[in-house]
């Protein structure tokens, strides 16, 4: 072997050990035992896993599939003006009405497009000239800014629809299940849910909004696969945000059952009849849902893989790009339910004025503003 090979052989095996022992850091514990800051299989497959979902959605939100940039440069919406006209002729008839509380929506699409802008920034820092462990740091936090931005949009449509203030998590995303249900807005992929089905057939799952033929078991998200899969791809992630849900209510009811003595304590399986009770009291879940076990996950039980999963800078910027292209795709569709429910030009007006104020060329909403005259005719 050459000099030369060896030498990026000795680089290669350097990267790969922990950081602690790079930088010569001597640790008052094992750090073995602890896998502190080194990479397993473990981290790399969780990581594809999850960037298959950003990529399923951003595929089923946004015409173009490939890495752009700019949301505006990827085509836009998947959704075309003459899907939208229908869904507004159908599920949400046009109503020139005054919000009951329009401080309150303000306060909302506020918090919205600007959670958005850090998202962006954080987006142009890593199509830009982060690198590295800074790059790496960057995937947790979009997660968590992809799901607080889509969050306040849903509380903006609340207050639209119910005239009402939530700012409890589980209720705002049970609401969204609500207004984005196929039977309220039937507009794809953001009407797709996932459902549990009957406590006899495990792991049971009831889709709705999602098209026929769809089989998520065909499909591995961390593996090959190309747009024509994608629904299979969202929906298995629908699928497994609802069974990481159930598994911690049967673990919650387990633990209670134990403290109160109703079981022993090696009794390890559910009694049928908790189950079913717990299954029949959890609603369908939705893209909202997948989002916020991101930002869990990020936050929380898999902070590691956000870091060390990504094999190299451009799986992280691929991820970055998803998952922006998505929040931008449903921040759009929020937009123009609340255009469609509030007097003509009115939406626009509050966009453009909170740009004048905070944004510019430089925010995502400039690029869907025009899309918010377009799509919805005013």
């Amino acid at each position: 072997m050459s000099e030369s090979n060896d030498a990026a052989r000795r680089k290669i095996d350097d990267e790969d050990r922990p950081r602690h022992e790079r930088a010569n850091i001597e640790l008052p514990y094992d750090a073995d035992d602890l896998s502190i800051g080194r990479r397993s299989a473990r981290h790399s497959r969780s990581f594809l896993t999850y960037a298959g979902y950003a990529r399923a959605w951003r595929t089923l939100t946004t015409r173009d599939d490939t890495p752009h940039y700019r949301w505006a440069d990827a085509g836009g919406p998947r959704f075309k003006p003459d899907d939208l006209a229908e869904v507004f002729a159908r599920e949400i008839e046009p109503r020139a009405t005054v919000p009951r509380s329009p401080d309150g929506v303000y306060r909302s699409l506020s918090r919205m497009w600007g959670t958005e802008q850090l998202m962006d920034a954080t987006f142009r820092g890593a199509t830009g000239e982060w690198s590295g462990d800074l790059l790496r740091s960057a995937a947790p936090w979009v997660t968590v800014q992809a799901y607080y931005s889509c969050f306040s949009a849903t509380q903006a449509l609340i207050w639209i629809e119910r005239g009402d203030e939530i700012d409890q998590h589980a209720a705002v995303r049970r609401a969204f299940a609500d207004l984005w249900s196929p039977d309220t807005c039937n507009l794809m992929p953001f009407s797709a849910s996932a459902a549990a089905g009957p406590a006899t057939t495990p792991r049971a799952v009831e889709f709705r909004g999602i098209p026929d033929g769809t089989n998520p078991a065909r499909t591995d998200p961390a593996g090959y696969w190309t747009r024509f899969e994608a629904w299979d791809v969202a929906a298995l992630s629908l699928r497994a945000a609802l069974d990481r849900h159930l598994d911690d209510r049967y673990a919650q009811r387990r633990d209670s059952l134990r403290r109160s003595g109703a079981t022993s304590p090696s009794q390890v399986r559910l009694p049928k009849s908790d189950r079913e009770a717990i299954r029949a009291k959890t609603r369908p879940f939705t893209i909202l849902d997948v989002l916020h076990r991101f930002r869990v996950a990020a936050n929380y039980r898999d902070a590691d893989v956000f870091i060390l999963g990504p094999t190299d800078d451009d799986a992280i910027r691929a991820f970055i790009v998803n998952m922006l292209h998505t929040t931008s795709a449903l921040l759009l569709a929020t937009e123009l339910r609340i255009a469609a429910s509030t007097k003509p030009g009115a939406m626009q007006g509050v966009a453009r004025a909170w740009l004048s104020m905070f944004g510019g060329r430089q925010s995502p909403l400039e690029d869907r503003v025009d899309y918010l005259n377009e799509l919805s005719g005013r």
